[in-house]
């Protein structure tokens, strides 16, 4: 009875939530942090330091790594230093020693090293272990490159003019593997799986080209020259909700957004280009970042800028897209930062500051040492349940724990494939339908936006539909009956 009236339920708003905008609140009065924050530009990362089911926000210093830790009510505690006596530069967060606690590394360009923190899980080091890596160190990627469970580094050298390879050891220690060659001075390095294969691939931007790493699942790669972005911001999603994964950029000549569709094989198509608002020829962009900010299944994105026209006060942006699918999009709407003194470039990162698992954004101003924090005000809506030919359909969606299949066909043993936003197959599983339908346990995974494949019989090679959906927790669904 429950299941059924779930359904009636989803059926009965799909339509009202189906056109929800993107929302959030006017940035809200300037918190001071800290001094150490006035070095906080574009370099920021997030993960639950202190093991509060809270994301706390990393950002790089002249000392180390500044922490913002989240109290979960949309506050921040003042600056916590971890002090490792470096200048940090590029960061990003993951469990690098497997014991389930967060850990951060970072660049340390003016040494020409990497340096690992091992997190305690109680908000303080437990060790740091550092390496020399190539030139001017200035972009890591992360991410299981040889598909042993353990988290691989690459790392891209500025004047080295490579992209070196590092293999994870699984104790908070990395061994060297290998250098790319990769151009003139490449600034921007992406991890994702460009071709579907199930292995790891990365995109780099370089001064005079730009490069896809063709991961063979072993750690090793083999270069292609495939396009020059010039980008200043690089990043990739699966926009457009068809399993491949696509890119999102800007460019270095001019203050557009641009979207690059993949085709699954290497290859994009051509880019299209979307307006900020305030594009008066001085603008800096100044971030990017693609989500689900207001969890109707299709992808939005925001782009930060800063406008240099004059000498006196520079003004932020924030410019926010919303996702219509299929890589569509409308909007901007846009949201005025404050900004104080002389060249106040600012860095940006979407983080849940008020524990309602929806994403809001929190603005650090440079030379300030003041954040600001736009809240996510979107009703937690429910995607649109088109059904194909098929009758195929998810519900509830979103969800938390559990995803119903429905369908019309008459074959009963089916092969499901759940893949992230990065184009990773994370879950695969035989399945046996039963009154036309089946449930999938979706519990081990985080919130999020998930791509959910359905394969028939008689070897699993065709695909029968691909369909959306997201986890929310905020839902705080009881779907287990």
């Amino acid at each position: 009875m429950k299941k059924i009236f779930i359904l009636i339920l989803f059926l009965a708003f799909q339509k009202q939530f189906a056109q929800n905008l993107v929302c959030f609140t006017t940035p809200q009065p300037a918190k001071p942090v800290g001094s150490s924050m006035k070095s906080w530009m574009v370099s920021n990362a997030k993960a639950d330091f202190n093991n509060d089911g809270i994301d706390d926000i990393f950002s790089a210093t002249v000392n180390g790594i500044a922490l913002l830790q989240s109290n979960g009510t949309g506050s921040f505690s003042s600056d916590t230093i971890l002090d490792i006596g470096l200048t940090t530069g590029a960061v990003l967060t993951g469990d690098f020693n497997n014991d389930g606690r967060a850990d951060i590394a970072a660049t340390v360009p003016d040494s020409n090293k990497v340096a690992i923190i091992l997190g305690t899980g109680t908000g303080t080091i437990l060790s740091v272990f550092v390496f020399s890596v190539g030139l001017l160190p200035c972009s890591l990627a992360s991410g299981d490159f040889n598909n042993d469970a353990k988290i691989d580094l690459a790392i891209a050298n500025y004047s080295s003019n490579t992209v070196s390879i590092y293999k994870g050891v699984g104790n908070g220690t990395f061994t060297f593997l290998t250098n790319y060659n990769v151009g003139v001075n490449p600034s921007i390095l992406i991890a994702g799986d460009f071709n579907n294969n199930g292995n790891l691939d990365l995109m780099v931007n370089s001064t005079n080209a730009s490069y896809i790493l063709k991961g063979n699942g072993a750690g090793l790669f083999a270069v292609s020259t495939f396009s020059n972005l010039l980008a200043t911001n690089l990043i990739t999603r699966d926009v457009t909700a068809d399993g491949n994964l696509d890119v999102l950029y800007t460019h270095l000549n001019d203050s557009l957004v641009y979207l690059a569709k993949g085709n699954g094989n290497y290859t994009f198509l051509p880019a299209i280009s979307y307006s900020l608002s305030h594009t008066n020829g001085y603008h800096t962009l100044n971030g990017l970042y693609a989500d689900d900010f207001n969890n109707d299944g299709k992808m939005d994105f925001i782009c930060a800028s800063t406008d240099n026209s004059t000498f006196i006060s520079h003004e932020c942006y924030l410019e926010i897209f919303n996702g219509q699918g299929s890589g569509n999009f409308t909007g901007p709407s846009s949201f005025s930062v404050s900004s104080t003194g002389f060249q106040v470039p600012f860095g940006f990162i979407p983080v849940d500051a008020n524990n309602d698992s929806k994403l809001d954004i929190v603005v650090a101003l440079d030379n300030a040492g003041i954040i600001e924090i736009l809240y996510n005000c979107n009703t937690v809506g429910v995607i649109e349940n088109s059904e194909d030919k098929y009758g195929i359909a998810l519900y509830p969606n979103p969800t938390s724990d559990i995803i119903n299949i429905s369908f019309d066909l008459e074959t009963e043993i089916k092969k499901v494939e759940i893949f992230n936003d990065f184009g990773q197959l994370i879950h695969q599983e035989i399945v046996i339908f039963k009154d036309n339908g089946t449930v999938i346990n979706t519990k081990e995974l985080p919130n999020g936006v998930y791509h959910l494949t359905l394969r028939q019989a008689q070897g699993y090679n065709t695909v029968i539909a691909t369909k959306q959906f997201v986890i929310s927790r905020y839902l705080n669904s009881d779907n287990s009956n």
